[in-house]
């Protein structure tokens, strides 16, 4: 059954994305009086705020906080009628494969960014690398600031491996990297993920150096965080009830297939969605599509997606 069937042609807004940013506009929209209409071609709203399920007990499996700078998030909270609390607990962990085989629970590296160690010798360092792996990574201090600026450093597994060698790599900088951004460091750029990195380790003489000086800087400046009391997720449900009580839709598993501009405002062509080829994947069409036309649009959707639309679209200007 088409998800998209009984909803009104002519919403008075269509936001497209049910990430955070896209809950917050179509919330917004709602307290303005507007019937929004938010679709998600993703089973679950939130974006990079979602809920798992841990031995009976729900707990966030993506961000699990937000910075308190300023007060736009607190604020929202607040207006939803939750409550701001600050995070406790041990600090990060990762379930990976350990040395002597087998798996084990573990700390991040503590002073480390993206996995990178400042300093390979500590000795949370030996117990993840080993003492063959400590050795490679501390050749960095000695190579000169020019190792890994080729093209070979271009990509983030490149640069850690030239710099660090394999076991930074393979035990600390992939499995975190895998979990932050849903992709191998073989294929994302340095220069993208770690803006200035490779400047800096040309400059300091070293990568550890280069992520020193990082570390200090934003401890200098490091905000405080908040969590919601509950978990991140109910934030997420929060808005959700709130753009429904005040008269919007939001669907999940519908997407947003093309876009026109009317004289009316914009038609887009929604219909159901089932899982990509991979979990990384873009959503893919599952069914016939339904023409909406609203006054107002928001796209809250990936870049990808959004470029997409805005292409089919052909708005001078924009794209």
């Amino acid at each position: 059954m088409n998800p998209l069937a009984a909803i009104p042609s002519h919403p008075g807004a269509v936001v497209v994305g049910g990430g955070i940013a896209g809950l917050v506009s179509a919330w917004e929209l709602a307290r303005a009086g507007v019937r929004p209409l938010l679709i998600e071609a993703r089973g679950y709203l939130g974006g990079l705020i979602a809920r798992g399920t841990v031995g009976g007990a729900n707990v966030d499996l993506g961000a699990e906080t937000y910075v308190v700078r300023g007060t736009d998030t607190s604020s929202i909270v607040e207006a939803l009628g939750l409550t701001s609390v600050e995070p406790a607990g041990s600090g990060a962990r990762l379930y990976a494969p350990a040395l002597r085989g087998g798996w084990e629970l573990r700390p991040f590296l503590r002073d480390s960014f993206l996995g990178i160690p400042a300093h390979p010798d500590a000795p949370d360092c030996a117990h993840v690398l080993g003492e063959a792996g400590v050795r490679r990574a501390l050749e960095d201090r000695s190579m000169g600031g020019g190792i890994g600026m080729d093209e070979a450093g271009e990509t983030l597994a490149g640069f850690v491996a030239a710099r660090m060698g394999e076991a930074v790599l393979e035990r600390s900088v992939r499995p975190i990297i895998a979990g932050i951004y849903t992709a191998d460091p073989s294929v994302l750029a340095t220069d993208t993920v770690a803006p200035g990195l490779r400047a800096d380790t040309a400059r300091h003489g070293s990568l550890a150096a280069a992520v020193a000086a990082r570390l200090a800087a934003a401890g200098s400046r490091r905000t405080p965080e908040a969590c919601v009391e509950g978990g991140m997720f109910v934030l997420v449900d929060a808005l959700r009830a709130a753009i429904e009580e005040a008269g919007g839709t939001v669907l999940t598993r519908a997407g947003a297939f093309s876009l026109r501009r009317e004289a009316a405002g914009w038609t887009l062509e929604c219909g159901p969605t089932k899982p990509g080829p991979t979990p990384g994947a873009e959503p893919v069409p599952s069914g016939p599509g339904v023409s909406v036309t609203t006054e107002r649009l928001v796209l809250a959707c990936s870049a990808n997606a959004s470029l997409r639309l805005l292409t089919e679209a052909r708005i001078p200007g924009l794209v």
